[in-house]
């Protein structure tokens, strides 16, 4: 457990953080009264060049999987990337809205009774940046920089190679801070 430096209101319970991509980044942190902390993070990556909806079945099952034991109360938030055009191939494009879209009923038909569509949040990359304080263009360098700051631990650095995990760390905080969600 990472015990972050956040300098404002968040909301209370376990927020998750989903980066979805051929390489998604995963991010699970638990806020209290006394402490938000970092618990779980990492990446699935998913061979690009598998049929397409097996990946999607397989990123979905892995995610599912891999998030479960955070899962414990109504109290989760999950902030899932949405999709966006940006400098991507419509190809690409394609399979991350469908990503989005298979990914949320997986995870409400794996939590059923615990998680419903109220747990679930999608911002756009700069809205997510600009919720925890960065400029809505940052690059994923600033990104990384932002996550190491808060984290301030010079035995746990993320590298730009890590982008995808501090993208999800980003959307768990902004999911947190952001006002339109109400806690759940």
């Amino acid at each position: 457990m990472i015990n972050l430096k956040i300098n404002k209101p968040i909301k209370k319970g376990t927020l998750i953080g989903l980066d979805l991509a051929s390489k998604s980044g995963y991010a699970v942190i638990k806020s209290s009264n006394k402490k938000v902390s970092l618990v779980s993070y990492g990446s699935i990556n998913i061979d690009r060049h598998s049929n397409e909806l097996l990946r999607l079945h397989n990123t979905a099952s892995l995610l599912v999987r891999t998030i479960n034991p955070f899962i414990t109360s109504k109290n989760t938030l999950i902030t899932i990337e949405n999709c966006y055009l940006g400098k991507w191939n419509p190809r690409t494009y394609g399979f991350l809205s469908r990503l989005s879209g298979y990914i949320i009923p997986s995870i409400i038909n794996a939590y059923r009774g615990i998680l419903t569509i109220n747990n679930f949040k999608l911002l756009y990359p700069s809205t997510s940046k600009k919720l925890v304080g960065l400029k809505g263009n940052a690059n994923k360098q600033d990104s990384v920089n932002y996550v190491n700051n808060i984290i301030n631990n010079k035995r746990l650095e993320f590298k730009l190679i890590h982008n995808n995990i501090c993208d999800a760390v980003i959307l768990a905080l902004a999911g947190g801070f952001d006002k339109e969600v109400k806690n759940v």
